[in-house]
């Protein structure tokens, strides 16, 4: 029971609370709690014994800056050791049910942030906020960390304990720094990177399981740390989805902005609309889109000024729709698509799934990307086979042409029809550094692990690879980029605190660097058009962002008034690192040298059979 005293310290904390309390009373108070907890690291605390706690944090609502100040000290305290909680646990749905149960309270605090933020206009509420936000965001991807099923009990205790205390130092050291206490500093980067070690040591047992990162996990929650990271004309915008509000946190190389944009449920109702009315209904997409514009674009415009290149980190349904595709309202729409004034137009955007990545060692670049590219195509020639196919699969006769046009780029394995299947799949993914799937995405409405990207079905392999199977290849794939050329490729149930599921968060959670995925159901014949332009301008050396935004944008310039609905063009959307690729360059004075050597050649070989012939034929000799 002595890890319960952690617990019981902060509960009575809470209940000696009264209006005649100094304020500099509670934070020593919270301060020799908080020495407890580093004290009592190793533990592992019931939930249960929250609740006085919980209960007390509800009962402080004065929104006077007395009460104010305290109330976001005490959740300071509080969510140090939700945090422990969370970070204490293996079991991946585990962390999001513990996650979930304590959203609201990460929300108060941000929120209690925010207020006083307006009011004292002082970086550490900015900067807590961030951090809180960023916490817990994407557990699964973040965390890179299932458990083995031959794991025994007494080691993941053993690990969860482990990663509580690591949790904690931490917290601790990132507070250390914000009072720039040298001495602190010090001893707990050492009591962190020793029980770093110690879980590291007890990783590699279980390999392949990953480590974890050597990388100053502090550092990445810095604000101007991440501002020091952004080209001049970058920013970074991140938003926390609660489930009262909306917040929004925005970094550009020179300055800041913290805002509370609007109702959760507001936006959750226009996203709803936005993605049922994608396909047909014009009139009430239109609204959707303009409006979403309107709550999550518009008020950070400003700040935005001289930016052209966007990160987003979204948040929960957030991740559902592409911002490339919001727009104003025009004054005097004329229900054409192609007069709509796209964010694609003004910024390169891509996505990322919290700010952490940022600071992630990135790859180097990869000279001659190897592709791997499957098309089963599922013409009639595929009921040959095995009659496991779907009926209301239908054919992709335009695929092969795709890869065809990516064979151009790119060498590597381009596999249609009967050859792209689950075995070849398997065989070659290994050394591929680009994936393309041009097929289709099924998604299991109740479990999302048997959603599954289609192959071709032979006498030993199944027609499906699910996210099962994807989960299984853990430390098998090497690939830079995996590109999910099908509907629906990044559609399914969204925990809170994530903004990835189906395929695309199966692929993430490998450790792909940078995926493109969709966000419903595809064209076929706009998808290839797409895709097809997207490689060529990826050979040319242009960054994975770039080379997507471009072949959008000359898809939309060569659409019709109709073919420009969002619904063609921006369903797809690229999540992750974006590097470039390295090609090797033609010099012009050799393909010159090149051309004029051929030409030499050509004349000799046609003088030397003239005068072979002349010689086997004498009568026509002047």
């Amino acid at each position: 029971m002595k890890h319960c005293w952690s617990i019981l310290l902060l509960a009575f904390l809470c209940s000696s609370i009264t209006a005649q309390d100094e304020i500099h009373n509670i934070q020593t108070k919270i301060s020799a709690a908080q020495q407890q907890l580093l004290q009592d690291s190793f533990f592992s605390p019931s939930y249960r014994l929250l609740a006085p706690l919980k209960y007390q944090l509800r009962s402080i609502a004065d929104s006077s800056a007395r009460k104010l100040d305290l109330q976001f000290q005490l959740y300071d305290t509080y969510l140090e050791v939700v945090n422990g909680m969370i970070a204490s646990t293996i079991n991946p749905e585990s962390k999001k049910l513990a996650y979930r149960k304590e959203l609201p309270a990460f929300e108060t605090g941000i929120a209690t942030a925010y207020q006083l933020f307006q009011q004292k206009a002082d970086d550490q509420y900015f900067q807590w906020a961030f951090h809180t936000a960023e916490q817990n965001r994407n557990l699964l991807l973040s965390n890179s960390l299932y458990t083995p099923i031959s794991m025994p009990d007494h080691t993941e205790s053993e690990l969860g304990r482990l990663l509580s205390a690591i949790n904690i130092a931490k917290s601790k050291l990132t507070n250390a720094k914000r009072q720039n206490n040298q001495s602190q500093i010090v001893s707990l980067e050492n009591l962190r990177d020793s029980l770093k070690s110690i879980y590291n040591q007890q990783m590699e047992q279980i390999a392949p399981w990953p480590k974890l990162s050597d990388l100053d996990e502090n550092n990445a929650f810095e604000w101007d740390s991440i501002q020091s990271k952004l080209q001049p004309k970058e920013a970074l915008i991140e938003y926390f989805y609660g489930r009262d509000s909306v917040y929004v946190f925005v970094l550009t190389a020179h300055s800041k902005t913290f805002q509370n944009l609007a109702s959760a449920k507001s936006i959750q109702l226009l996203i709803q609309s936005f993605q049922q009315s994608i396909y047909h209904q014009k009139e009430n997409w239109y609204q959707a889109n303009t409006q979403l514009y309107q709550l999550l674009f518009h008020p950070i415009r400003s700040f935005l000024t001289d930016t052209d290149k966007l990160i987003i980190v979204p948040d929960g349904i957030l991740g559902a729709i592409p911002f490339q595709s919001l727009c104003p309202e025009a004054e005097e729409w004329d229900r054409s698509f192609k007069t709509l004034d796209y964010l694609i137009y003004h910024y390169d955007i891509h996505y990322h799934h919290s700010a952490k990545a940022l600071f992630q060692e990135k790859p180097a670049p990869i000279f001659e990307p190897n592709a791997l590219a499957l098309a089963p195509v599922f013409d009639s020639t595929a009921q040959i086979v095995k009659d496991s196919i779907p009926k209301n699969l239908n054919a992709l006769p335009l695929t092969p042409q795709l890869l065809k046009n990516i064979k151009r780029h790119y060498r590597g394995h381009y596999l249609t029809h009967a050859s792209a299947n689950f075995y070849k799949f398997s065989q070659e993914a290994p050394h591929a550094d680009i994936i393309h799937f041009s097929t289709h995405t099924l998604l299991h409405p109740n479990i999302p692990m048997y959603t599954q990207i289609m192959l071709y079905p032979t006498s030993t392999s199944s027609a499906a690879l699910q996210l099962k199977d994807i989960y299984l290849m853990a430390g098998q794939l090497n690939c830079d980029l995996a590109v999910l050329g099908s509907c629906q490729s990044g559609s399914g149930p969204i925990s809170e605190g994530e903004s990835l599921s189906g395929l695309a968060y199966g692929f993430s959670y490998l450790g792909v660097p940078s995926l493109i995925y969709s966000l419903w159901a595809v064209d076929e014949n706009a998808t290839n058009q797409l895709f097809s332009q997207f490689y060529a301008y990826l050979k040319k050396g242009r960054d994975k962002s770039s080379a997507l935004r471009e072949a959008q944008i000359q898809y939309l310039q060569q659409a019709n008034e109709e073919t420009a609905a969002p619904f063609f063009w921006a369903g797809f959307i690229l999540t992750g690192q974006n590097q470039a690729y390295t090609f090797q360059q033609q010099n012009p004075t050799n393909l010159w040298w090149w051309f004029a050597g051929s030409i030499v050649l050509i004349v000799l070989i046609f003088t030397q059979k003239t005068k072979i012939w002349a010689a086997l034929n004498p009568s026509l000799r002047i």
